[in-house]
Parts: structure tokens; C-alpha cells; sequence
């Protein structure tokens, strides 16, 4: 289950971030790149932090790891990776130091013209424009995001300018590169620009990451160059890079003691008030702590003591830390749903021995079919453990089969002289568009019918334990019913939850809920429609989408870029805008859109027109249900923001100061705050007669609901759980809860809550 793996959690966590790209440097080749196909990791991967989708900029397309002919023209760009949009080149990430930078262009920028030349939708157009001789000037006009007035800038291109990739975090990218190859002091320059950049936005937790150090395997003069680089923020009382510096220790170095001195400093620093009734500043960290002290350091008294003494320090912010330790929640039982299937796609293939194989020759036995490539690194890691899963169940009523999407059949032979393959082998690029491949590894497992009984996208080690036992289960004749969670409740409470029904969405992420249906946001595969009488429509070219709203008709905000997309009750698209930086919230209240980036907060009448803007960072926000009678648009807007300092009021002309929320991350639409743990906060009316109850959704890790007294009531662990919304009952007595979970779909449960 996603609550507590068997294995550290690292320093990252859940949360609604773009897909993980592959973690080393084989990459594909610019052309693999662009046509969207990815090597994806699945999973948790110790201490290494992942920061989204890499994209790629002419200076990348033109590095020698292109291939570039003998003698070929140095050509670099100007440090934009940019994204083709209506309209033009949207900049995405801006590197730091480059000539970009230094002209003043930033995410969400939109590039229309490059020395005169329109700028079309492509990405690949853009990019041969803006790529030229080191040294040169390109004249550029740009549109301010939002729809914002046109400027004229001319920007240089900086020779030995790095590309700019990720998904709009440069001064992440720059803290993790200096942290693996830089000096000590171009890693202190790197963290010291990461702070000044509000960590582009991101979790301090998650945009520190100890600079990737994983355990065991770190250069012991790196970690401690790391360590260093982070005191100075642990000096001045900062309880996360407190606790980073003991993950450090303990990882990387393996240094018990220097860990367990940095815990304490952190469980010091922590402070133990409480930011909202019943809800912990920092419950994640609590739980984070405790797993990886008694984990790692199983049997030491003091561990123990310390983890027990950091469940201590709220009410309750060591609420998932003192369900290891031991209470009185029980556990309910498992909800296992029938999950549909579908027919796989019928295909024949030829192995690299030259033997025929399809599909419907093994019709009657269970086909496991994993797409693999051998420049994607999480497949290198998955293929000794499905060469063994295999060889365990060799026999009559199993077939495996490989399948490399490598472009070019030397690729493939290349890699089999030196690591030959012990499963049946073929390589068909094209097969992958009949299953819907967006990343690799992709495993299918495809039952004695000839259907689709499960799929798994990317690798992470633990889950092969858990394909193992759905393949023998299907191997026996067995439906493959897969846990999608279970309650946890106590006697001393009240609260009831039944599971309702399930809703396949694969890669759900943000939820919508509105009338007629409920839109989902997909990672990596854009927004899906679901209406009420069950049919489904997919709005799958835009690339990641992780937020979703309703404002008369479906929006998106990106994951891979600061932009929000519209489309009408019917799916026709309606506008596109650029954003001043990536979106971190949205909120609707079905006439008026809220969006919060790292640089604004802004209000959007239905056809895009800005209502109003406020240059100042948010963390969250949300918006009260529409109130009967009120005015049309955002002239009737109201609701609640917090910036990790101070909660703020939102009204029709903007921000109110609401007073001080110290370390609140995430608000509900009744003003409720949490910590940086929290994901989300839903006000739902999940209480007798309807009344208004909290869920918090924990940053990957389950639901907490609290009761009419702001205690916790009743926790849901499930898998995967990525985002919240509420519908009505069809009674009328209140609303139950929508749930997305990653790997499955969306869930309904109905809540009953004192």
C-alpha cells in the first residue's frame, strides 16, 4: 500500500507533480523525444527527486549527443525551452544565466515572432529559430502572459549555455546538477539561488531533496559538501533543511550518529503548534522521520525515542507516525473493485531469432507483454526481474514477450552483444500506438481470453511483487482485482464509509466535478471527460495535465509549462493563455477560475478575460460554493488563499488580509488550513444533515476526515490518491467524496461523519 513502504521514503513525496522522467543520462534521441515516448519510473526511488518531464531546446537537439556530423556549425540557443502553442512558442523554463535571463524573458512568455518570422504552433519550427551561431542576437516579440501587451527583446546567445529542461524549475535542475558534479562552492552558489527563487515554487522538502544523494551510493566528500551547503539554512532555525542534513548523514554517508544529532536539531527547531483544529503543520514529516529512523535504524532505543518524541509535538502532527507506533484504529477491510477489461489489440511479430509470434497463437495462455527500450534505464533496472518472474513460470499457460521500441535495429543489437535477453525478444516501434504508449516500461498482462486484465506503466521495484501475484492469480483462473485501499477507524469515533463504485481513468491527477459529468486531469495524457451516463471523452493533446477546474466548460492547467486551456460544454476549445509561472492551485466556483502560481494570483471571467491580478505568491487557494443571488462572474466571487505566512480573503477586487497562518500550504473553501503534508483540503458535506466536514488528502499517503470538532475521524489509506471532489447525493442528504487514484481511476465513497 502507498502508506508506508517497506523501504525509506526519501525526501519526496506524492503530490500533483508531471510524470518522472528517467533518472540517468541515456536519453533518447531528439526525434524519440519529440514524438512523447518516455522511460518513466514507477514508484519510490530512495533520495532521488525527480522534477518532471525533461524538455528539449534547440541547444540540446544540437549537443554532440545528437549525433552532429563532423564538422557541423556550433548552434546554441537562448536558454528557453519553449513548447508550440496557439499563437506561438510558449517558454516553459528560462536557464539561469543565459541570454534569455539576461533579456528579461521568463515562463509564460509567449515568443510570436523571431526576426520578423511568425512562430507557428510547432515546437520543432521554434526551435530551429531560435537556435544560432554563439555570440548572435535574435530579435524577438513577446506577449506577456495573460494575454498581457506585446515587447520587442533582444536576446544574445550565450555560448556554453546548458539548455534549459524540466518542467519549469530551473533553479531545482541547477541545486541537483551542482550537487552531483559541482564544487562546494558552485553548490552552495546553487542552493543560495534556489532559496531566493521561493524553491520555483515547489515544497522546500521536495525542491531540496538533499540533492539527490541516494543511499549507500553518494562520493562521501559530495554528501558532506551537501550537508554544508544546507547549515546555514538549518542555522537559522529552518527544521526542514535540519531534518535533510540528518537524511544526508544517514543515506548517504550511513553516519548514525551525525543522523540522529541532526534529528534531534530538527525535532527542536520543529515548532509544536497547530495551524488548524485537529491537523498538524507537518504530519508528513512526522511520518517521514519515524519510517526512516525505525527502518533504518530497527532495534536502537534511542530511534525510537526520538520518532515517538516527534509523534508527540501537536494535535495531532504525528497522526500517521502514532498509527505505526500503535492505537486504537483499526483497520476495515480491502476494497476490491471489478475493474472492466478490454480486448487486447491483435498483432503478429517476428523475434530477433527470426520466429513468428502473435497474439491469437497463445490465445489460452497468460501473455505478460512489456514494452521496453534499451535507452530507457527503469528498463534496464526491470529486466533481470522479469527475466526471473518469467523463468519461474516457464511452462504451458504463461508467454512472455519483450518488445523494443528502439528506432533502429542497430540500436537494439548493439545492446544484446553485451547483455543477451533471456525472454522472447522483438522489436515493432509501431506496435506501442495500438496499446497507447506514452512512456516505457509499459507491462500488459493479458488473460487466457485474450483481454487487457492489468496494466503497469513505469518500474519501481516493489510493484514486480505485486504483478507476480496478480499473474499467478490470473495463471489460476482468477479475476486480477487489484486493492485500490482500506479505512482505518476507531471505536471511540462514529464515522462510517462505504466504497461506492469505481471509475476507470488510468494516470487520474486533479478532479473536477460538475454538471453533467466530471473532468479528469491524466499525467501525461490530458483531460478526460467522464458524463453521467458513463461515456468518456478524452482531450489527449495537450500534453501532462495535473489541475482541472469547471468554468462553463472544462479548463486545464499544465504540468510540463505555465499555461491554462478552456474548452466548451462540448470539447471545443475556447482559449488558451499563458501563465506567470506554473499554475500550483485552481479553483472554481463554476462562474469565476482562481489561479495561483509562484509570481500571481489571478480571477478569469468564463471567456478568459482577466477579472483581476495580484503579484504576489500563493501557495493555495479556494473558492466558497456560489451563494444564491450573487452577482454574475467574478463580481461574485468569494473565498480564501494562504502563502505560507498569512491566510488571505478573496473577494470580486482581489486579496484581503486575513491574518497570520504560519506554515499553512494548502486552504479549504471554508478557510481551513493545513501543513505542507497536505495535498489538498475539501470542505464536503459529509456530516448529519448534511453539514460541512474536512478531508485532507496526505501528500501520497491517504485521506484524514475530521469530525465537527476538527478531530481526526476516519483515515482512508488508499493507493495513489492524487485528488479530491465532491458530488452531490442523488438523495439530496449530502455529497460524497471522488477520490483519483493514479493507478486505477476514481473512486466514490460515501462519507458519514459526526
Amino acid at each position: 500500500m502507498a502508506r508506508f513502504p517497506s523501504r525509506p521514503l526519501g525526501l519526496g513525496g506524492g503530490g500533483d507533480y508531471a510524470a518522472p522522467m528517467c533518472v540517468n543520462r541515456l536519453r533518447p534521441s531528439p526525434d524519440r523525444r519529440r514524438a512523447g515516448v518516455r522511460s518513466v519510473p514507477r514508484g519510490l526511488l530512495g533520495l532521488v527527486l525527480l522534477a518532471g518531464p525533461r524538455l528539449v531546446s534547440a541547444a540540446e537537439a544540437a549537443s554532440p549527443e545528437a549525433a552532429a556530423p563532423p564538422g557541423a556549425v556550433e548552434s546554441v540557443d537562448i536558454g528557453a525551452a519553449t513548447r508550440g502553442e496557439p499563437g506561438g512558442a510558449l517558454i516553459i523554463a528560462v536557464t539561469p544565466g543565459s541570454g534569455a535571463e539576461a533579456a528579461g524573458l521568463a515562463a509564460g512568455d509567449l515568443v510570436e515572432a523571431v526576426d520578423g518570422q511568425a512562430v507557428g504552433e510547432g515546437a520543432a519550427g521554434a526551435r530551429d529559430l531560435l537556435a544560432g551561431p554563439p555570440g548572435s542576437e535574435v530579435r524577438l516579440r513577446v506577449r506577456a502572459p495573460l494575454n498581457g501587451p506585446t515587447r520587442e527583446v533582444v536576446v544574445r546567445r550565450v555560448p556554453g549555455t546548458r539548455p534549459s529542461v524540466g518542467g519549469g524549475w530551473p533553479h531545482v535542475d541547477a541545486w541537483r546538477q551542482a550537487a552531483r558534479e559541482g564544487s562546494p562552492r558552485e553548490i552552495r552558489k546553487a542552493l543560495r539561488a534556489l532559496v531566493a527563487h521561493d524553491f520555483d515554487g515547489q515544497r522546500e522538502r521536495e525542491a531540496l531533496g538533499a540533492g539527490g544523494i541516494q543511499p549507500g551510493s553518494a562520493d562521501p566528500a559530495r554528501v558532506r559538501a551537501v550537508i554544508a551547503a544546507l547549515r546555514p539554512l538549518a542555522r537559522r532555525g529552518d527544521p526542514v533543511a535540519a531534518e535533510l542534513i540528518g537524511q544526508a548523514w544517514l543515506l548517504g554517508a550511513r553516519d548514525r550518529d551525525r543522523a540522529l544529532a541532526a534529528f534531534e536539531r530538527a525535532l527542536d527547531l520543529r515548532p509544536p503548534d497547530v495551524v488548524a483544529p485537529g491537523f498538524s503543520a507537518d504530519a508528513g514529516g512526522a511520518a517521514l522521520l519515524h519510517n526512516n529512523l525505525l527502518m533504518l535504524l530497527a532495534g536502537q532505543e534511542e530511534a525510537r525515542r526520538l520518532a515517538e518524541a516527534w509523534a508527540d509535538t501537536g494535535d495531532p502532527p504525528g497522526f500517521a507516525a502514532r498509527q505505526l507506533a500503535g492505537n486504537d484504529w483499526q483497520p476495515g477491510p480491502e476494497w476490491r473493485p471489478a475493474l472492466g477489461r478490454t480486448p487486447a489489440a491483435p498483432f503478429e511479430v517476428r523475434l530477433t531469432d527470426g520466429t513468428p509470434w502473435s497474439l491469437e497463437a497463445h490465445r489460452g495462455q497468460v501473455v505478460l507483454l512489456a514494452f521496453w527500450a534499451t535507452w530507457c534505464h527503469p528498463c534496464q533496472e526491470e529486466l533481470p526481474e522479469l527475466e526471473k518472474l518469467a523463468a519461474e513460470r516457464a511452462g504451458p499457460d504463461f508467454a512472455p514477450l519483450l518488445v523494443s521500441i528502439d528506432d533502429r535495429p542497430e540500436d537494439l543489437d548493439r545492446f544484446l552483444a553485451g547483455r543477451p535477453v533471456a525472454l522472447p525478444l522483438a522489436r515493432a516501434p509501431e506496435l506501442g500506438a495500438r496499446y497507447g504508449l506514452s512512456g516505457v516500461p509499459l507491462t500488459l498482462l493479458i488473460d487466457r481470453d485474450g483481454q487487457v486484465a492489468l496494466r503497469v506503466e513505469g518500474y519501481g521495484g516493489q510493484g514486480l511483487d505485486a504483478l507476480a501475484a496478480h499473474v499467478d492469480r490470473t495463471i489460476a483462473g482468477g479475476p486480477v482485482t487489484p486493492a485500490i485501499g482500506r479505512p482505518f477507524t476507531s471505536p471511540s469515533v462514529e464515522a462510517r464509509v462505504e466504497f461506492a463504485d469505481l471509475v476507470e481513468a488510468p494516470e487520474a491527477r486533479g478532479l473536477a466535478a460538475a454538471p453533467g459529468g466530471l473532468a479528469v486531469a491524466r499525467a501525461r495524457a490530458g483531460v478526460r471527460w467522464i458524463a453521467e451516463d458513463g461515456s468518456a471523452r478524452d482531450f489527449s493533446d495537450v500534453g501532462a495535465v495535473l489541475k482541472v477546474a469547471w468554468l462553463d466548460g472544462v479548463v486545464a492547467a499544465g504540468a510540463e509549462g505555465p499555461w491554462l486551456r478552456a474548452w466548451d460544454r462540448d470539447g471545443a476549445p475556447r482559449w488558451f493563455l499563458g501563465t506567470p509561472g506554473r499554475v500550483r492551485a485552481l479553483a472554481s466556483d463554476g462562474a469565476c477560475l482562481v489561479a495561483a502560481t509562484s509570481k500571481a494570483v489571478f480571477a478569469l471571467e468564463p471567456d478568459g478575460r482577466v477579472a483581476w491580478r495580484v503579484d504576489r505568491p500563493l501557495r493555495d487557494v479556494a473558492v466558497e460554493p456560489r451563494a444564491e443571488g450573487a452577482a454574475p462572474g467574478c463580481a461574485g466571487l468569494r473565498g480564501w488563499a494562504v502563502d505560507g505566512e498569512r491566510r488571505w480573503r478573496l473577494g470580486p477586487g482581489g486579496l484581503a488580509d486575513a491574518g497570520p497562518a504560519v506554515r499553512a500550504w494548502r486552504v479549504g473553501s471554508d478557510g481551513t488550513v493545513a501543513g505542507a503534508v497536505a495535498a489538498q483540503v475539501l470542505v464536503g458535506r459529509f456530516g448529519p444533515g448534511g453539514e460541512n466536514r474536512v478531508a485532507v488528502l496526505r501528500d501520497g499517503e491517504g485521506i484524514v476526515v475530521l469530525d465537527g470538532q476538527g478531530r481526526a475521524a476516519l483515515t482512508l489509506d488508499l493507493d495513489g490518491p492524487r485528488g479530491l471532489a465532491t458530488t452531490p447525493r442523488s438523495d439530496g442528504s449530502g455529497d460524497d467524496l471522488l477520490v483519483s487514484l493514479s493507478e486505477h481511476g476514481v473512486a466514490r465513497f460515501r462519507l458519514e461523519v459526526p
